[in-house]
């Protein structure tokens, strides 16, 4: 593990008129690590990922990606350094199939995503590229399929096929398992540890708890936009402030 963090967020504010999301957020994020961040509805998990992929300007603060400040740095070239990310609800381009889907997103073609469709079907080492991500998310039986076709838990699959095209360094996962059930919950594991080596870094936001303890190699809570504990995932769901959190929320959570 190297000294100079992946991802360093130092002291984040984001706030919307008198309204504040993010709170004097530090967090860093080395390589290799992956992430578990975890707090009841409205901690500002999310807008923290808007914030660290582009989504939103800060209010306040600084994020370093690589030792490169990007605070001010456009979503689109954030992607090109790396930065990764799915979202809470699906977005997939319904009407195409499941493997345009992930051509649009191939690295050698994320400047120019439309040709990557035109080039798509009359290239062949396009397409492998395509179907290898496919089956490494067990869907490759599924790539002429309109992605709007497929059920809930293969369309998250698909998704997180898509964000591999990019090979990023840091993936950010928003929810993956909300309206899984345990079997698919269980896949979606056993496919992010099948696909370690296309992905150095994680950062994941989830409310179930053993998925968290399961896929995490530290954890940090959130709560009104601000870092109440870190640690391991014992530490963590130790923490009094966590316990505290989570009652609010819904004891059966912890």
């Amino acid at each position: 593990m190297t000294t100079t963090p992946l991802l360093d967020v130092r002291a984040i504010a984001k706030r919307f008129g008198g309204i504040t999301a993010i709170d004097d957020l530090s967090i860093s994020l080395f390589n290799g690590d992956i992430l578990g961040l975890v707090g009841p509805n409205g901690a500002g998990k999310t807008a923290f990922v808007n914030c660290v992929t582009g989504f939103y300007t800060l209010s306040g603060g600084a994020i370093h990606f690589e030792g490169r400040d990007i605070s001010a740095l456009a979503l689109h070239k954030r992607g090109r350094l790396g930065i990764a990310r799915t979202f809470q609800n699906i977005r997939l381009f319904r009407r195409m199939t499941v493997a345009e889907n992930v051509a649009c997103a191939l690295r050698d073609q994320a400047d120019k995503p439309l040709r990557s469709l035109f080039r798509f079907g009359g290239d062949a080492g396009f397409v492998k590229a395509a179907r290898d991500l496919l089956d490494r998310v067990r869907l490759a039986h599924k790539a002429d399929h309109l992605a709007g076709s497929l059920p809930y838990g293969e369309a998250r699959r698909l998704e997180i096929a898509r964000a591999l095209a990019t090979r990023p360094k840091l993936l950010l996962l928003d929810e993956p398992t909300a309206g899984m059930n345990e079997e698919e919950t269980q896949e979606l594991l056993a496919d992010l540890r099948r696909n370690r080596e296309l992905i150095p870094s994680m950062i994941v936001i989830e409310h179930d708890i053993a998925f968290i303890r399961d896929v995490s190699t530290r954890v940090v809570a959130m709560d009104y936009g601000r870092k109440i504990a870190e640690g391991s995932a014992a530490e963590v769901f130790a923490h009094p402030q966590v316990v505290e959190a989570y009652l609010g929320a819904g004891e059966a959570d912890v």
